[in-house]
């Protein structure tokens, strides 16, 4: 009698038990991606709500640090000139600056030491940044309002959902480079299973078992770099191989006792 295959949301949770991958081999390979998008979609969302979550102390920053000020009919007004003078860089707001020149913005870099300035007048702004400088006539823009509180109450709020919807699209785009860089290490998997474990495996099962194996060190890389902690690529990879290399070896004492339903 068949017995039915493996939970579509357990494969990610088993994929941490390489005894099981004579068994999650034999799931489809759509039910297999199915799987893990779902995963990679939680862990995206997870990054957007983080990320979201900064726009509340960047809003923040700005209400407590940053006077009141208002662009519109191509006018900058604000209540008090505001300024930041650190780590070689220089910014001004004050609406009684006026006609900001490229040749103003490299004068105060050179006599600053700065590597970048940056102005906000009443009627321009201008940037200079590693020898660029660019100036903006606010009477060259098309006409529209800013001010702090519309930043603050309207705009930063609005990023919010953005940024967790443009996370859950960026997990698409990340289970494909997983499976580019799984197509690529299912050469040195084939290699491995030949040499050190004499055995060969055949395409579906080769490709199938490198995605898998990935999955494990994937989601504990995610984990530690939201803790802070960056891992450099070479230690992805080197984990990643290892636990392919772990897989291979239980691969070769267990084998397939039923077969699995996709």
């Amino acid at each position: 009698m068949e017995e039915k295959g493996i939970n579509l949301f357990a494969i990610p949770v088993f994929t941490f038990i390489p005894p099981k991958y004579r068994q999650l081999v034999l799931e489809s390979g759509g039910k297999i991606f199915a799987a893990l998008l779902i995963w990679f979609i939680v862990l995206n969302v997870i990054t957007g709500i983080v990320a979201s979550n900064a726009i509340n102390e960047i809003k923040d920053a700005i209400e407590q640090e940053m006077p009141d000020f208002e662009l519109s009919n191509r006018n900058l007004t604000i209540a008090e000139p505001f300024g930041y003078d650190e780590d070689d860089v220089y910014m001004e707001a004050n609406d009684e600056l006026d006609d900001i020149t490229a040749a103003k913005l490299e004068e105060m870099a050179k006599g600053g030491n700065y590597t970048s300035v940056m102005l906000f007048g009443r009627d321009s702004a201008g940037m200079y940044s590693e020898g660029q400088t660019r100036v903006i006539k606010y009477s060259d823009l098309p006409e529209f309002k800013i001010s702090k509180s519309l930043l603050c109450d309207r705009w930063l709020p609005m990023l919010k959902p953005i940024i967790v919807v443009f996370f859950i699209f960026a997990a698409f785009v990340s289970i494909g480079i997983y499976y580019l860089a799984a197509v690529i290490l299912q050469l040195p998997a084939s290699f491995m299973a030949k040499q050190f474990f004499n055995f060969e495996l055949d395409n579906t099962e080769r490709l199938r078992l490198t995605v898998l194996a990935k999955f494990p060190v994937f989601f504990v890389v995610f984990i530690v770099e939201k803790l802070g902690l960056p891992v450099n690529f070479w230690v992805n990879l080197i984990l990643q191989l290892a636990m392919i290399a772990l897989v291979l070896n239980f691969y070769t004492k267990d084998e397939p006792e039923y077969d699995v339903v996709g």
